[in-house]
């Protein structure tokens, strides 16, 4: 773990990790040198901050610039770089470049095909049985509908209604409880 050591009067900015020093033209501590990487924000805040205080400096060229200020600042991005366009004809061809890097095909690892097709039998067998929930319910539900027809049927004789119309309700309440 670093430590940040920051004293306004002598523009300290230290780490345990520091060890050269940079000076400024009064002797005062600017910098201790180290590695900056972008993925270190302690270096990256240490960094902005040292610029920020000393930047009128190097402009009115108060401080004579060391080894560590003439190296080149690399910064890593995942961007594309497109050039300006002015004229349409440099928008079609972006536009279709841009489709070209669309239709790509993304590389799927093993893990995440295997995760897919077992979604997809998953997703399959789900199916199937909401199908055969849905046909076992349609036959329960036309059962007391086909009692219900025989019960009120015209053809049937009188007499053989009530037995029937007995059996119909009890059958039907079976089916519902």
């Amino acid at each position: 773990m670093e430590y940040i050591n920051l004293v306004k009067d002598r523009h300290k900015l230290c780490t345990d990790q520091n060890n050269q020093p940079i000076y400024d033209s009064q002797g005062c501590l600017l910098v201790l040198d180290m590695i900056a990487s972008w993925k270190n924000k302690n270096a990256t805040r240490r960094l902005i901050y040292v610029w920020n205080e000393h930047k009128n400096d190097f402009k009115s060229g108060k401080i004579k610039s060391s080894d560590v200020w003439k190296k080149p600042v690399a910064l890593a991005s995942n961007l594309k770089k497109r050039s300006a366009s002015t004229s349409s004809q440099n928008s079609d061809v972006e536009n279709e470049s841009d489709k070209k890097c669309e239709k790509k095909k993304v590389r799927k690892t093993r893990v995440q095909k295997e995760l897919g097709e077992w979604s997809a039998s998953l997703r399959e067998d789900a199916k199937r049985r909401e199908e055969a929930r849905e046909r076992r319910h349609k036959e329960i539900v036309s059962v007391p509908d086909r009692a219900i027809t025989a019960y009120t049927c015209n053809d049937a004789p009188r007499t053989a209604s009530f037995p029937v119309a007995t059996f119909c309700l009890v059958y039907c309440n079976s089916y519902r409880a």
